[in-house]
């Protein structure tokens, strides 16, 4: 009688324990959501036109690079000395 009293006294506390892990501690660890913070903005009007529409009929003309001195060229490497 009382190893039959024992298994069910088990039995119960483990339905007990997996009851509270499937349904309560979800939510023992589920975090709060963060509160939005408002930002305040200000809308500006730039121009009372804007002119980036027009196409501009002349294209840029390209830059050429500044030419830089050059230095002697390297010299040579050295001749390999012959094998005996």
């Amino acid at each position: 009688m009382i190893e039959r009293r024992g298994l069910i006294l088990s039995a119960v506390l483990h339905v007990v324990v997996l009851a509270t892990m499937v349904l309560g501690l979800p939510n023992l660890f589920a975090r709060p959501l963060p509160e939005d913070t408002p930002i305040a903005v200000e809308l500006v009007n730039i121009a009372p036109e804007t002119r980036a529409t027009k196409v501009n009929k002349t294209p840029p003309v390209p830059k050429k690079p500044d030419e830089v001195a050059q230095d002697q060229p390297p010299a040579p490497p050295p001749p390999k000395p012959e094998p005996p």
